[in-house]
């Protein structure tokens, strides 16, 4: 069969634009269904040892990790109180009183966890004890592998999810 002219700049222009709307398609689809085939292990941040955390000594740990965004890769940021208990156990509490979102701290003296802001108080389970919490504390996703704690932060970790 011969080639003219024409058909050979037809053969060219299907060709390209096969070609760039694959690629284009090959984006939009990457985009959409993304975060459909999620690797189990995603968004799991590594925390510390448990064999560290004294039993019944609540302690902060501050956590950085890099997330990958739509776009990019972000650093997130936070931290978490964990209370150790028996047995290779722990609760992992979100920093924040379930009142108005306020750093708590713990007074070891008391045996509380206590929030500045408006009087909240907490026990060592994160049960209301008294003030205006409408709840208990928020508790964080955590897991133990080989004695390594990993926490999943949630959307619980932004002030605007904490209305």
């Amino acid at each position: 069969m011969a080639v003219n002219r024409r058909s050979f700049m037809e053969r060219i222009v299907w060709v390209a634009t096969s070609v760039a709307g694959g690629a284009l398609g090959g984006v939009a689809g990457g985009y959409i269904f993304g975060n459909v085939r999620r690797d189990e292990g995603a968004g799991w941040i590594p925390l510390t040892r448990l064999h560290d955390i004294l039993p019944g000594r609540p302690v902060q740990i501050p956590y950085r990790d890099l997330v990958p965004d739509a776009w990019r890769t972000v650093w997130l940021s936070g931290s978490v109180w964990l209370v150790a208990g028996e047995q290779h156990s722990v609760t992992v509490f979100d920093p924040h009183c379930t009142h108005m979102g306020c750093p708590y701290d713990w007074h070891g003296d008391e045996g509380v966890f206590r929030c500045p802001c408006h009087g909240g108080v907490f026990d060592i389970d994160g049960q209301v004890l008294e003030g205006p919490p409408p709840r208990p504390l928020d508790r964080v996703q955590g897991r133990v592998v080989d004695d390594q704690l990993l926490i999943k932060p949630g959307p619980w970790d932004s002030m605007a999810d904490k209305t």
